[in-house]
C-alpha cells in the first residue's frame, strides 16, 4: 500500500520514524506531509519515510491572536485542501494521521477519495491540551483547552476513523469509552527499538559520571505534570539520610522559563542546591552518557487524565540501560514497572514516598541491580518495538476489506453459540475463548472470524412442540427447518457486503472484547411480549432473522459448550435447528467441544438426524463417540479431540484481596480443594477431607471454585466447620488459572480446573464430578493418578484421595512431567476442533 503520513508538528518524532521503518519493512511505501516551518526543508528522506512539506510561513501577530478561534471551530479547510492534493498526487491507498488536530480534515478527504483513514493518537490529546498549559494559563486557554470541546472532537474523529491507534492499553479504554468497537482500536506501544538501543548504548560516554555518588536522574522534557518538584522536595529528606545521593535533572521546560526558575528557587529554598544538578537541555547524542551514568531512573509523573492514559518514553530508556526505576503510580507506568519487576512505585506527588523508595534502593544495592536487570530483560523479551511493529503491520493487513471490497471475495467463519464472557462458569468461558484462539490459528489466514451467542427461547422450537415420539419429532423438525429455509430463500442470497465490511477481524482482542465482533440479532420489548402472547405468529421471527445472519458465513464452527445433555432441553432443539439449517444452506460445518450423554429418545433421534448432515463432529472422549454411534450417527464423521480450553489465555494473578478478602492465603503452601455444590455432598464429610489433607500433607487447605454460583453454599458450610479459608468472589478465567497454578496441589471435583492444571502442569488429584468428562480427559494421556470417586462419606474413598494427594506431593516432578506430556498431546488433539477448509470431510 501507499500510505500517507499526515504530521502535525513533529516530523522527526522517534515514534513516527519507527512506524515508517516498520511499514517500509513490510513492503509499504510511506510518504509524509508536514508544514515547512517545522522542517525548513522541502523534501526529507529519513528512515523509510519520504517527507514532503508545504509552505507555511511563521504566523503574523494577527494570525497568532486568531489561533484560538481556529482551534475552537476546527476550521481546517486549508489543511484539508493540502491533504487532498497530497493524496491525489501520490496515489495514496490510506491516510495515517498523527495526533488529533488534523484527523477530521483527513477523514473528510478519505470519504471523498474512498480511502481509509487511520487516526494515530500519540497521547490522550483531549486531556493533554489542558495539562500542557497548566502553570502558564492565558485567557484564550479558557477556549483553546476547553475539555468538553476537545473530547467531543476526539470522540467524533475516533468514531469516523476506520482505525484508531493508541500507545497504551489505558488509552484504548478512553477511545472505547466513546462507544467505539474495540476491534477498531489498536494498541501500538511506543516501546524502544532494540537496534536503536544497541546503537544508543554504544554512544554512552563516561563524562557525566559522579564517582562516589548515588545518582538519581530525571531525563526528558520538564513539564508541570512531570513531578520534578516532587523529586526536589524528596532530596531535602534524602540529604540527611543519604548524603551522597545526587539528583541530576537533564532537560528543560521549553518556553516555560518561569517554571524552570521556580524549580531553581525551590532547590535554593530547601537548601538542596548542592545535591540537585540542573544539567539543562542536552543534544540527543549526549543523553546516553547521562543514562549510563545514573544509578536510578526517575519518572515521578503527577496524576491527571492525561498521564493516567499515556506512557513516558523515558521509562523504556531507563529499563533498556538496566537502571532500576522509581515511578509514580500513574496506571500505565505502575502496571509496566510492576509487571516487569523493574523498579519501585510511589504515590504521585508524595516526596516522602519517593524518598523512601530511593532509600530502599540506596540501602540494598543487590536489589537495585536485580530490578535493573529485570527491566533490561523485560525490554528484550516484551517491551520492544518488534512487538509494536507487528501490531502496526497487522492493522494495515486488516484494511484490505474496509472500503468497497467485492462480495464473496473474503471467506467468513462464525463460531455458533459462543459462550458469553460474563457467564459465571469460568470453564465455559475458557472453553469458548480457547476455541476462538484455535479458530484464529487454523482459519485466521483465510477467513474473517465472527461470533454468534446462544439464541433465546422460542416456543415453536421445543420438545413439547415436536412431541415425544422420536419418529414424529424428527419429521416435524425436518419439515419446519426446510420450510423456513425455503421461505427465506430469496433473502438468503442477498449480497454479503454488510457481513464483510461491518467489522473486520481483529487478531489481537481479548475474550472480554468479544461484543465488538458478535453478530447480534436484537429484539425489542414489544417483540419479546408478542413472542410469548402469540407464539404461532411470532415464535419463529427471531430465529428467521438469525438464519439471515448465518447465511452470510462460509464456515460454521459449532461450539458445543461442553456438555450435550438432556438438561439443556429446548436449548438443544434450537441449536440443532440452526445447525441443520446451515447444512441445508450448504455451509461447511464442524460441531466440536462436546461430551454427549442424552437419555431422551427424542433428543437422540434429532441429534442423529442433524449430525448425519455434518461432515465432522469432534467429541472430547471416546465414551461420547460411542454414544453418538449408538444413536445412529455415522462413525466416520465422529472423531475424538481434546477440550479447546487448552488454548485459553493466562494472565498474572496479582493481589488476591479482591478474591479472598483482606487476608488472602499463601497458595505456595496450600492445597486447593474444589468441591461441586450440585452433587449432594455433605459439608461435614467435606470438612473431614479438609482435616485429612491438612494432617497428611502438612499444608493449609483453601476452598476455591471455577463456578462460585453453584458451589458457594457448600464451600461456605465446609469452611464454617473446618475453618479453611475460601474464595469469596469470582474473577476472570485467565486470572483464575494463574491463581490455581500457584498452589502446591489441586484436588478437583470439577472438570475444567483439571484441564487448567494440565495447561499449567500443576499436580492435580482428579475427582469424578462428571464421570464421563473427567474419565475421558485423563484417558487421553498416561497419568499415574487415576480418577477417584468423590463420595466423601465413604472412609475408603477419602483414604484413596488422601493417598493420591500424598503421592502427588512426594512425586511432584514426575507428575508435572506427565502433565507436560499430556498438555502437548492435548494441544495437538484440540486442533481437530477446527480444520482448514481444504481438510474438511464432506
Amino acid at each position: 500500500m501507499r500510505i500517507g503520513f499526515v504530521l502535525c508538528e513533529h516530523p522527526v518524532d522517534v515514534r513516527i520514524k519507527k512506524e515508517a521503518r516498520a511499514l517500509a519493512s513490510a513492503g509499504h511505501t510511506v510518504i509524509g506531509l508536514v508544514q515547512e516551518q517545522y522542517t525548513n526543508q522541502r523534501l526529507i528522506e529519513t528512515d523509510g519515510l519520504t517527507l514532503q512539506t508545504y509552505p507555511s510561513p511563521p504566523p503574523s501577530e494577527f494570525q497568532r491572536a486568531l489561533t484560538f478561534i481556529k482551534r475552537m471551530s476546527f476550521m481546517r479547510i486549508p489543511v484539508e485542501k493540502r491533504i487532498e492534493r497530497f493524496a491525489v498526487a501520490n496515489s495514496l491507498d490510506a491516510l495515517h494521521v498523527h495526533d488529533l488536530p488534523n484527523v477530521w480534515a483527513a477523514i473528510r478527504v478519505g470519504r471523498r477519495l474512498g480511502i481509509p483513514v487511520i487516526a494515530d493518537f500519540h497521547e490522550n490529546y483531549a486531556s493533554a491540551v489542558r495539562a500542557y498549559v497548566t502553570g502558564h494559563f492565558k485567557p484564550q486557554h479558557i477556549i483553546t483547552t476547553n475539555q468538553t470541546l476537545w473530547h467531543n472532537y476526539q470522540r467524533r474523529c475516533a468514531r469516523a476513523a476506520d482505525r484508531v491507534i493508541v500507545v497504551i492499553e489505558e488509552g484504548r479504554d478512553v477511545i472505547t469509552g466513546y462507544g467505539i468497537p474495540a476491534d477498531r482500536v489498536h494498541v501500538v506501544p511506543n516501546y524502544v527499538d532494540l537496534d536503536y538501543l544497541a546503537e544508543y548504548s554504544a554512544q554512552a560516554k563516561a563524562d557525566f559520571r559522579h564517582p562516589g555518588k548515588f545518582v538519581i536522574s530525571h531525563i526528558g522534557y520538564i513539564g508541570l505534570d512531570k513531578g520534578v518538584d516532587t523529586a526536589i522536595r524528596a532530596m531535602s529528606i534524602l540529604k540527611t539520610k543519604a548524603p551522597d545521593a545526587l539528583l541530576v535533572i537533564v532537560g528543560d521546560a521549553g518556553e516555560n522559563t518561569e517554571y524552570m526558575a521556580l524549580l531553581h528557587k525551590l532547590a535554593k529554598d530547601l537548601d538542596v542546591e548542592d545535591v540537585v544538578e540542573f544539567a539543562g537541555w542536552q543534544p540527543f547524542d549526549m543523553v546516553p552518557g547521562y543514562l549510563a551514568a545514573c544509578d536510578v531512573g526517575l519518572a515521578p509523573l503527577l496524576r491527571n487524565p492525561h498521564r493516567d492514559n499515556t506512557i513516558s518514553n523515558k521509562l523504556f530508556d531507563y529499563m533498556g540501560f538496566a537502571k532500576p526505576v522509581i515511578a509514580s503510580d500513574c496506571p500505565p507506568t505502575k502496571r509496566i514497572v510492576e509487571d516487569a519487576q523493574a523498579g519501585l512505585v510511589f504515590r504521585a506527588g508524595s516526596p516522602e514516598e519517593l524518598a523512601d523508595a530511593a532509600m530502599r534502593l540506596y540501602n540494598d544495592r543487590e536489589m537495585s541491580k536485580q530490578l535493573g536487570e529485570n527491566g533490561a530483560r523485560g525490554v528484550k523479551n516484551r517491551y520492544n518495538w518488534g512487538t509494536s511493529a507487528a501490531e502496526l503491520t497487522r492493522t494495515y493487513d486488516m484494511l484490505s476489506g474496509v472500503r468497497g471490497k467485492p462480495a464473496g471475495e473474503t471467506k467468513i467463519a462464525v463460531i455458533l453459540h459462543y459462550q458469553s464472557p460474563v457467564h459465571d462458569n469460568m470453564g465455559s468461558r475458557a472453553l469458548s475463548e480457547g476455541l476462538l484462539n484455535l479458530t484464529r490459528e487454523q482459519l485466521g489466514k483465510t477467513h474473517q472470524i465472527r461470533l454468534m451467542n446462544e439464541s433465546p427461547w422460542s416456543p415453536t422450537l421445543s420438545i413439547e412442540f415436536l412431541g415425544t415420539d422420536p419418529a414424529t419429532a424428527v419429521e416435524r423438525f425436518d419439515r419446519l427447518v426446510r420450510r423456513t429455509v425455503r421461505r427465506l430463500g430469496k433473502d438468503l442470497n442477498e449480497d454479503r457486503e454488510t457481513a464483510i465490511c461491518a467489522v473486520d477481524e481483529l487478531k489481537n482482542f481479548t475474550h472480554n472484547d468479544v461484543p465488538s465482533i458478535m453478530v447480534d440479532v436484537r429484539r425489542t420489548w414489544a417483540e419479546r411480549a408478542l413472542t410469548r402472547l402469540v407464539p404461532s405468529v411470532w415464535g419463529m421471527s427471531y430465529m428467521e432473522r438469525r438464519l439471515l445472519k448465518l447465511a452470510r458465513f462460509d464456515t460454521v464452527v459449532y461450539n458445543g459448550n461442553g456438555y450435550f445433555a438432556d438438561y439443556y432441553g429446548d436449548a438443544l432443539v434450537r441449536r440443532l435447528f440452526e445447525l441443520y439449517a446451515a447444512a441445508l444452506m450448504g455451509k461447511q460445518i464442524t460441531a466440536c467441544n462436546m461430551s454427549v450423554d442424552l437419555k431422551s429418545e427424542t433428543l437422540r433421534a434429532l441429534t442423529a438426524h442433524v449430525f448425519n448432515h455434518i461432515p465432522r463432529i469432534v467429541v472430547r472422549e471416546s465414551l461420547s463417540r460411542d454414544e453418538l454411534i449408538s444413536y445412529g450417527v455415522d462413525e466416520n464423521r465422529v472423531v475424538v479431540g481434546a477440550d479447546a480450553a487448552v488454548y485459553t489465555s493466562v494472565e498474572a494473578a496479582g493481589d488476591l484481596t479482591d478474591v479472598f478478602g483482606e487476608n488472602p492465603p499463601d497458595p505456595a503452601n496450600s492445597v486447593a480443594l474444589i468441591l461441586r455444590g450440585d452433587r449432594g455432598s455433605n459439608p461435614e464429610d467435606c470438612a473431614r477431607l479438609v482435616a485429612g489433607l491438612k494432617e497428611r500433607l502438612g499444608l493449609d487447605v483453601v476452598l476455591i471454585s471455577s463456578s462460585l454460583k453453584q458451589d458457594g453454599d457448600l464451600m461456605a458450610q465446609t469452611a464454617k466447620i473446618s475453618g479453611a479459608p475460601m474464595m469469596k468472589a469470582s474473577t476472570t478465567h485467565p486470572r483464575f488459572i494463574a491463581m490455581l497454578s500457584a498452589f502446591k496441589l489441586v484436588v478437583s471435583q470439577r472438570y475444567h480446573p483439571c484441564v487448567f492444571c494440565i495447561c499449567t502442569q500443576t499436580p492435580v488429584v482428579p475427582l469424578a464430578g462428571n464421570t464421563l468428562k473427567t474419565n475421558g480427559l485423563f484417558s487421553l494421556f498416561p497419568y499415574s493418578i487415576k480418577v477417584l470417586t468423590p463420595d466423601f462419606a465413604e472412609t475408603t474413598n477419602r483414604e484413596a484421595i488422601l493417598t493420591a494427594a500424598e503421592y502427588a506431593s512426594a512425586n511432584r516432578q514426575a507428575v508435572c512431567e506427565e502433565l507436560a506430556a499430556g498438555y502437548a498431546l492435548m494441544k495437538t488433539e484440540a486442533r481437530k476442533n477446527v480444520q482448514p477448509a481444504g481438510e474438511w470431510r464432506i
